[in-house]
């Protein structure tokens, strides 16, 4: 299909997610300082050079006196992973998914373009997009 003309699932307020891979992945902080967040690494992998990384970070809404409204509240992850090259150079594999969200913003909504997100990240009709950048 295609991201040209594409279908979206009606958003559900609790939706499910199962994987089903061999390993799991266990993360912990590792003290690197990040502001308004926490930095994690994986702690199943010995080696630094392989090791996944995810950064939360999380900015609320704030009130501004001046003007009398509200900023949109911010809230974001990075998740990277090291892929060490045939010439052995590490290249870094990321993905970074940010939300901004109006205090007034309905919880259902808020769903709705959460789970809109995640079925274009896993939902196999987009594979092609997110590997080679096709728009059809």
């Amino acid at each position: 299909m295609g991201i040209r003309s594409l279908t979206l699932q009606k958003a559900v307020a609790n939706p499910t997610l199962t994987f089903t891979e061999n390993e799991d992945a266990v993360f912990a902080e590792d003290g690197m300082a990040v502001a308004n967040g926490v930095h994690l690494i994986c702690t199943s992998h010995g080696s630094p050079i392989d090791r996944k990384q995810i950064t939360f970070k999380a900015r609320p809404s704030m009130y501004d006196a001046k003007t009398g409204s509200f900023s949109k509240g911010k809230s974001g992850i990075s998740v990277v992973r090291p892929h060490v090259l045939a010439d052995g150079k590490v290249s870094f594999l990321t993905v970074r998914v940010e939300l901004e969200v109006h205090p007034e913003a309905e919880q259902a909504d808020i769903n709705e373009v959460v789970n809109h997100a995640v079925e274009l990240m896993l939902d196999d009709e987009y594979r092609n997009f997110w590997r080679y950048g096709a728009k059809s």
